[in-house]
């Protein structure tokens, strides 16, 4: 990660399109040096804000800085145009022309900016070497895979030293090996030339595995801001809990709170304790929803030993996945979906098994329904 300081900032921004707030009153400070994703699902605002960032978009309310200068600003009316912002962007077609080499593909942006001939041949050797296409300076865009169109869109982004790199789902046209691939490339070079990223996506996968810093946006809002570990450990809304990884949810009314947390009746029968998320303000009584990530629970055959806070399930729908499973459990009567590791040194799982499933109250947490 950069060293602290910021490179990029928005404050109070907001884009409209007619009545809608595609965006609204959104305030962001940038790192430098660190790689930032905006997650949400479609239509959540994320691509606009990145482009309002990039000045493909202008907003109707707040400002934009990059470092000390003033991009955006709607109250005076300033607005830098897209090519004076000093940003490198890769889109998610990549954009690469089909008649140009990759040597001038990724030389176009120097010569337009009237780089000196005797510069340009180094730079973009260099960045070539960089994403690992040395050798392939002749080839044509048709001639190259989807990863190496990638990584020539990214040499070009990167080649004249820009401020900020902005990238718009920029592995959704990969397959999934190759998109896992281009992901530690992608974050190995970013360490390299150290330029600050700012990452589009809706996929959990890749922002929590890519980024220094994660903005959930949900309805033109940032619902919650922090590290991947703060986000998946401690979100801090029903949406952020659920947006980010997988969660085993059931459902019950709070009967007693204290200074170690609640126990919960179930809707289907049984008592469970769990920690109260914090400022939830339930009160005995309350319906409240149980949250376990699956990774924390302990899975046994029904039957066997099991501490004080289990329940037991049926297995009515299983999916193998490899490492664990996906599938649909019947807990009392209620339908779960879920992930589930493996049963050490039982066996696998079938369908129609009963199950007993421990959650570590610690790992529990109870939410307002």
């Amino acid at each position: 990660m950069g060293d602290g300081g910021h490179i990029l900032g928005l404050n109070g921004v907001s884009k409209l399109f007619g009545a809608f707030r595609a965006v609204d009153g959104i305030s962001l400070e940038i790192k430098r040096g660190e790689i930032f994703s905006l997650l949400g699902p479609s239509g959540c605002g994320k691509s606009t804000t990145l482009r309002l960032i990039a000045g493909l978009e202008q907003p109707e309310e707040g400002e934009i800085r990059l470092g000390d200068k003033l991009l955006v600003s709607s109250q005076t009316g300033v607005f830098v145009p897209s090519q004076k912002r000093n940003m490198g962007m890769v889109a998610q077609s990549y954009a690469i022309w089909p008649h140009l080499t990759v040597y001038d593909t990724v030389a176009y942006p120097l010569v337009v900016r009237r780089v000196p001939k005797a510069e340009i041949a180094p730079r973009v050797d260099e960045m070539l070497r960089l994403v690992g296409l040395d050798g392939y300076e002749t080839r044509l865009a048709p001639m190259l895979s989807g990863g190496q169109q990638q990584r020539v869109a990214l040499a070009r982004a990167l080649v004249y030293e820009p401020d900020v790199l902005l990238l718009d789902e920029p592995f959704s046209n990969l397959d999934v090996k190759l998109r896992e691939q281009m992901r530690v490339e992608l974050k190995l070079l970013q360490r390299k030339v150290g330029v600050s990223v700012i990452l589009v996506t809706h996929d959990q996968i890749e922002a929590l595995s890519l980024s220094d810093r994660i903005a959930v946006m949900n309805e033109g809002r940032v619902e919650q801001l922090g590290t991947p570990f703060e986000l998946y450990e401690h979100p801090r809304t029903g949406f952020v809990r659920d947006f980010i990884g997988v969660s085993l949810k059931l459902s019950g009314s709070l009967l007693a709170s204290g200074p170690d947390g609640g126990v919960v009746e179930l809707a289907g029968g049984g008592r469970l304790h769990g920690r109260l998320q914090d400022g939830s303000g339930v009160k005995p009584g309350d319906p409240v929803t149980l949250s376990i990530r699956p990774e924390s629970v302990v899975a046994r055959h029904a039957g066997g030993a099991a501490n004080g806070n289990s329940i037991e399930a049926r297995i009515d729908a299983l999916l193998f996945l490899g490492d664990r499973y996906e599938c649909v459990l019947d807990v009392a009567g209620l339908e779960v979906r879920s992930y589930l590791p493996r049963i050490a040194g039982e066996g696998e799982y079938r369908e129609g098994q009963r199950i007993a499933l421990s959650l570590p109250a610690d790992g529990v947490t109870i939410w307002p329904r």
